[in-house]
């Protein structure tokens, strides 16, 4: 079979699966195969449940119907996904970035789809399965394409971009995450630049927030983009924003060209999160979506996937920012919630920083320092052995730290707290599970 035959298989199924558990009668199967896993021992379910075509890499399945043998499933993903783009003459936008690239990616979909028909990568499905798999959603009534890309180590980003030919992009920040994998801060920057050459050498177009200085010294406004920074876009329609609150949720006045103004009341907490925001904004500005329809999308939009959701706990209020956290998200959350003078009794609950290699240990002494110095805490839950190791070594101690290998010794203490009408952020890497402290959160 063909690629073109395969390509005219996958663009008139219902879609694309890697997984058998949740695949569909008259989806298309590659059985990937990895270190620890091979799609190929479930051709046979693949079969049963009905799929339309199945690519393998196992000789036994040569001769049958709708199976197509190739020597790597993977690779043929990827292959054909970048062909499978070439088919849609449409806008695509990459977004990547050491923080908030998730958020941002949302946020634009949201307003973008107030106007277009937009594809819009799932979840965080962001790497070198994830990014193929959401070019295989493009159908002809798609006008815009909104594709995250992430990294763990340098070339990623490079690679992904050759698959997805992204037209446009952004990169919303530039922090030390996974720099286990990436070797240096360096690389990490170098990683992240990797989609900013990628449109300078075919004539795309990169927005950029000159704030992030990372960026703006390197760029330098290169001919292939666009600047703005965190007050003035100096848009199509919008000439500034201006931010009014950021508790209990961000809100913000948009000067129009017009000089009129229009006032947007948010469902999204955290001065950090204004960056994101002021991303999508301008980008959808350029866009041509008119400022009406952006205040209605933004003023629609919930966060969710414990992404900075302002969330009910008994009496209390909980900040759960537990996706993800590395040392750049991890301050710009303390900050903000330093900032906030209308409550009390707030509460740290903050879990281990992951894939932080050789600079872990500083990182996370760092924070505690802080949030000691900070004396604006009742009480410091800290969970995990990189900040027990780090406490340790750390020259300034203090009464209301508490120290627990895991979320679950930290449950019982927290919920011996007997805590009413407090604030808690709740932040750390997804491995520590923070969220499940709380258990079930209305």
């Amino acid at each position: 079979m063909s690629n073109e035959e395969i390509l005219n298989r996958i663009q008139n199924s219902n879609g694309v699966s890697i997984d058998t558990r949740t695949l569909d009668k008259g989806n298309i199967f590659f059985a990937l195969k990895g270190d620890n896993f091979d799609g190929n021992k479930f051709v046979d379910i693949a079969i049963e449940k009905g799929a339309d075509l199945i690519i393998c890499s196992d000789n036994k399945y040569i001769d049958k119907k709708d199976v197509v043998v190739v020597k790597n499933a993977l690779t043929s993903l990827q292959e054909l996904a970048k062909l499978y783009r070439k088919r849609f003459k449409i806008p695509i936008i990459a977004i990547t970035g050491t923080n908030g690239k998730t958020t941002t990616k949302e946020l634009l979909c949201t307003i973008l789809s107030g106007k277009f028909n937009v594809l819009c990568t799932k979840g965080n499905f962001n790497n070198h399965i994830g990014v193929p798999l959401t070019l295989f959603g493009l159908k002809p009534n798609h006008q815009i394409a909104v594709i995250e890309m992430g990294a763990s180590s340098l070339g990623e980003i490079e690679f992904l971009c050759n698959i997805a030919e992204p037209n446009y992009g952004t990169i919303t920040s530039i922090g030390t995450a996974h720099i286990l994998g990436f070797g240096s801060f360096e690389n990490i920057i170098r990683t992240k630049m990797e989609l900013f050459d990628y449109l300078k050498q075919n004539d795309g177009l990169f927005f950029y927030n000159e704030v992030i200085k990372d960026l703006s010294e390197i760029i330098n406004k290169d001919d292939c983009s666009l600047g703005f920074d965190n007050t003035s876009l100096q848009g199509e329609a919008i000439e500034s924003i201006e931010l009014k609150k950021t508790y209990p949720f961000i809100s913000l006045t948009i000067d129009l060209i017009n000089k009129n103004k229009i006032y947007v009341e948010t469902k999204l907490y955290g001065r950090y999160n204004f960056n994101n925001i002021i991303t999508a904004v301008k980008i959808a500005d350029y866009f041509g979506i008119e400022p009406a329809i952006i205040k209605e999308q933004l003023e629609g939009y919930f966060p969710k996937n414990n992404r900075s959701q302002i969330l009910d706990w008994n009496t209390n209020k909980i900040i759960l920012d537990a996706y993800n956290a590395n040392p750049t998200s991890m301050m710009e959350a303390l900050k903000s919630f330093v900032e906030i003078d209308t409550v009390k009794d707030k509460i740290l609950v903050l879990g281990d920083m992951l894939e932080l290699g050789d600079v872990s240990l500083v990182e996370h002494r760092r924070i505690i320092d802080f949030v000691i110095k900070e004396n604006s805490f009742k009480k410091i839950v800290l969970v995990g052995s990189e900040f027990i190791n780090a406490y340790k070594a750390s020259r300034i101690k203090s009464e209301i730290i508490n120290l627990f290998e895991n979320s679950t010794k930290a449950k019982s203490e927290i919920l011996s707290m007997n805590l009413k009408k407090s604030l808690v952020l709740a932040k750390g890497s997804r491995g520590i599970k923070i969220e499940s402290i709380f258990g079930s959160i209305q």
